[in-house]
């Protein structure tokens, strides 16, 4: 009980502690961007990119994924099944 009341007033002094300030003035920022396009030259990361977005047409990652899915699957059932023969594994069509 006495640990309860704690926590309480530790709470309570903690959101008395917080004080918010409000704003007093108001501030204007004048920006000036550069829009030209300027011409650096030969991208040096151009050939990086480029196999980055062939290995992403592959679709490597996905076709890894559903590889070593089915590979377990045919594991789980087809080998280490004692019901591997009702069940139709490739291992015993005759």
């Amino acid at each position: 009980m006495k640990k309860n009341n704690e926590d309480n007033n530790k709470e309570n002094k903690m959101s008395e502690d917080v004080k918010v300030a409000e704003p007093k003035q108001k501030i204007q920022v004048d920006l000036e961007v550069d829009t030209s396009i300027k011409d650096l030259g030969i991208n040096p990361y151009a050939k990086i990119i480029h196999m980055a977005r062939a290995v992403d047409a592959w679709r490597i990652f996905p076709r890894l994924f559903l590889t070593v899915y089915i590979r377990f699957r045919y594991q789980s059932i087809c080998k280490n099944n004692s019901y591997g023969k009702s069940r139709g594994c490739m291992e015993n069509i005759s």
